[in-house]
């Protein structure tokens, strides 16, 4: 059974990660299509205001009077003003990118931290489970609902793994590591 809790757990983990990767992948489809649109949306603009300066032409072949040639100053102030838009949004469009992959990254790290702590702590999951059980059990004793943030506060707190064993690994670790290294002292004759 406790077995079968770890797997269904680990299981929900790797689905609520696919679901997280889709959900990003969705939002940075959804942003290259309104990029897209948008350049697509400025290149007709600027094509328009092409077609328009060719019949300007075509129709005074001589020369341009001065209200067209501060129109066409005003475009060309215009124009430019668009391509520094365009591009400020592709260095937010960047931007997003990377703090999407830096995202992703963590919590795909995340992921297998759980993952590697889940096969470590088997005992830790059923002393997890077993608090549950009595938290469960308190909860039902008492029979009053519980707000949104204890819930989510109660949540959170069962994300973070118990280890009690951890800080003996570690002094285990220690002195095998301190005992590898020292060197013992000659004895004079």
């Amino acid at each position: 059974q406790n077995q079968q809790n770890q797997q269904n757990q680990q299981n929900q983990q790797n689905q609520q990660n696919q679901q997280n990767q889709q959900n990003q992948q969705n939002q940075q489809n959804q942003q290259n299509q309104q990029n897209q649109q948008n350049q697509q949306n400025q290149q007709n603009q600027q094509n328009q205001q092409n077609q328009q300066n060719q019949q300007n032409q075509e129709n005074n072949p001589t020369g341009q009077s001065g209200q067209q040639q501060q129109g066409d100053q005003a475009q060309s102030e215009s124009n430019k003003k668009e391509k520094e838009m365009t591009a400020q949004q592709r260095k937010q469009k960047q931007k997003a990118r990377e703090q999407a992959q830096a995202a992703r990254d963590r919590e795909e790290r995340e992921a297998e931290e759980q993952r590697r702590a889940a096969r470590e702590k088997g005992e830790v999951q059923e002393q997890q489970e077993a608090k549950e059980k009595l938290q469960q059990t308190a909860m039902e004793e008492s029979h009053e609902p519980m707000d949104e943030q204890a819930l989510s506060r109660e949540q959170w707190l069962r994300r973070i793994p118990d280890d009690p064993g951890g800080l003996l690994r570690r002094k285990f670790k220690y002195y095998y590591q301190r005992k590898k290294y020292d060197v013992p002292q000659q004895q004079p004759w």
